[in-house]
């Protein structure tokens, strides 16, 4: 699975750099959908799509190059703590809850947002596989459920595919303009902070 995915991002960065458009597949059910065609990740902006479910959910995809490699993204993007810092700086209050911590799966946390209280809690951590899931547990925000799921692929020795999912279900769903617009500045944010921040 990881030979495959690294394969996938290579040839990702090879044909975007030859101006192409070429399809994530490396988790064909979180990024049905998602093309990139990025010549460079501070020139090009990242590639978002918004897909309803059968459930009444819906399935928020980002894709994006960051110019970073892979073990550097991932020192930032596999920690929970400094994605919040850079995704979503507004922020505050972070803590780890009942003894939890980063190398412990599953563990919740907690943190003030929009003027909520926020608890989450991480489902997946892989350091090899460089993918980091997490949930929120209780609704909140108008969240009646939502399940992320971010993977790193390495592109070549400078860059990485970043692909952030998240499958979610609102109170309203009239909400749904609102955060994927919210989404696609948390992506464009994090593609910002690499391009900013040399690795």
């Amino acid at each position: 699975m990881r030979y495959t995915r690294s394969i996938l991002a290579t040839s990702l960065l090879a044909a975007t750099l030859a101006g192409c458009l070429s399809p994530i597949d490396a988790d064909p059910a979180a990024r049905a959908g998602v093309e990139i065609s990025a010549t460079h990740s501070a020139t090009q902006p990242p590639v978002s799509t918004v897909t309803p479910r059968p459930d009444g959910g819906f399935r928020f995809v980002s894709t994006a190059v960051l110019d970073a490699p892979e073990g550097a993204a991932w020192a930032k993007i596999g920690d929970i703590r400094k994605l919040l810092e850079i995704a979503l700086p507004a922020a505050t209050g972070f803590q780890w809850l009942d003894g939890g911590n980063l190398a412990r799966v599953p563990s919740r946390y907690s943190f003030q947002a929009l003027g909520a209280t926020v608890v989450e809690e991480i489902t997946r951590r892989d350091v090899q596989e460089k993918v980091f899931g997490y949930r929120v547990v209780y609704p909140a925000l108008g969240l009646q459920s939502y399940t992320a799921t971010i993977t790193l692929d390495a592109a070549d020795n400078t860059h990485t595919v970043i692909t952030f999912s998240r499958d979610i279900t609102f109170a309203d769903p009239s909400a749904v303009g609102t955060w994927a617009a919210l989404f696609e500045q948390e992506i464009a944010d994090i593609q910002a902070y690499f391009a900013n921040n040399p690795h």
